[in-house]
């Protein structure tokens, strides 16, 4: 197995294909089934929290029919006998050193939950970088086996749409107002036409992330959104205080406060103090809390909940 840092590094070289695109369907391998013109959605794997990660293998291995609780699991000695065979368990991404990136086909430009073809996957075990690693494809259509479908990643023949940002925010605007109508459902296909138009633009995948949050329509759907929201572009401090309360959830304000930190790097904002005085109050940490909720007031005096953190923190 790989270095995870290694993975990692290997992981976030497709952030700048981030979003939806198209790709051509190459005749000269076996797709299992998936062939023309069809959408595809490229993500960093290793950027997205980890239970949310869980949440995507897990939803994958339903979609292939891999029950990932059952004890009868084959294991394979070697990368080579596992590919020949084509045996699928729930270990092989990792133990194979293998990295998901994108989704492809049915409905994959609207991201992980929604039903698709197939996955990609980089084969860190045949070369050192992109330009020599194998893409894999594990078909949901079919046999639900791995199969090789380029040498490398050049081969793939993806159609990019030239981002127009102004159109994008005009459609994102359209969703916008539809949102406030209470129409959920519509507004999510505007806020999907915004990413096609430009996949750059972070404002529709916060804002996809938005209507679950408000909706409270599959939770994981929306930490999914709201962290691709920065990724696609690293200024971009609504997406960061949008997730920080995700970790902070689950018990992890580790995570949170060193986002909110960074947030703080690029806006030094009387909000984005207060929401780390917040995160350092609720883990226990007063001395920190006091520190920048102190900064927050010196930016706001009479920011309430900051005021009322204050008030409670022990002398």
């Amino acid at each position: 197995m790989k270095d995870i840092k290694k993975l990692r590094k290997l992981s976030k070289s497709f952030r700048e294909h981030i979003g939806p695109h198209r790709i051509e369907i190459s005749k000269n391998n076996d797709w299992q089934g998936i062939s023309g013109n069809q959408p595809i959605f490229f993500f960093d794997f290793f950027a997205i929290g980890k239970s949310l990660r869980y949440s995507i293998v897990s939803y994958i291995s339903e979609l292939c029919e891999i029950n990932i609780s059952s004890a009868d699991i084959v294991w394979v000695d070697g990368q080579d006998q596992f590919l020949r065979d084509g045996l699928l368990s729930f270990w092989f991404w990792n133990q194979n050193d293998l990295i998901p990136f994108a989704f492809i086909g049915k409905e994959a430009h609207k991201g992980p939950f929604h039903p698709i073809d197939g996955v990609l996957f980089l084969n860190t075990n045949t070369g050192k970088d992109l330009s020599t690693m194998e893409i894999l494809l594990l078909s949901t259509k079919r046999e639900h086996k791995l199969t090789r479908v380029a040498n490398k990643l050049d081969e793939l023949i993806i159609i990019k749409t030239s981002p127009d940002r102004e159109q994008s925010e005009q459609i994102k605007q359209e969703g916008n107002a539809l949102f406030g109508q209470g129409n959920f459902d519509a507004a999510a296909k505007k806020f999907y036409e915004a990413m096609l138009v430009d996949p750059t633009n972070p404002n529709p995948y916060n804002n996809m992330g938005m209507i679950t949050q408000v909706a409270n329509i599959m939770p994981k759907r929306g930490e999914f959104f709201v962290q691709l929201s920065y990724l696609v572009d690293s200024a971009y401090t609504n997406g960061m205080r949008g997730y920080s309360g995700y970790p902070a959830s689950q018990g992890n304000f580790k995570k949170s406060i060193k986002l909110m930190k960074k947030c703080i790097d690029i806006e030094p904002s009387a909000q984005n103090y207060g929401i780390l005085t917040r995160f350092y109050f609720d883990s226990g940490k007063y001395k920190n809390a006091q520190y920048n909720g102190k900064k927050a007031l010196q930016l706001d005096p009479d920011h309430p909940e900051v005021l009322d953190i204050m008030a409670k923190l022990p002398i």
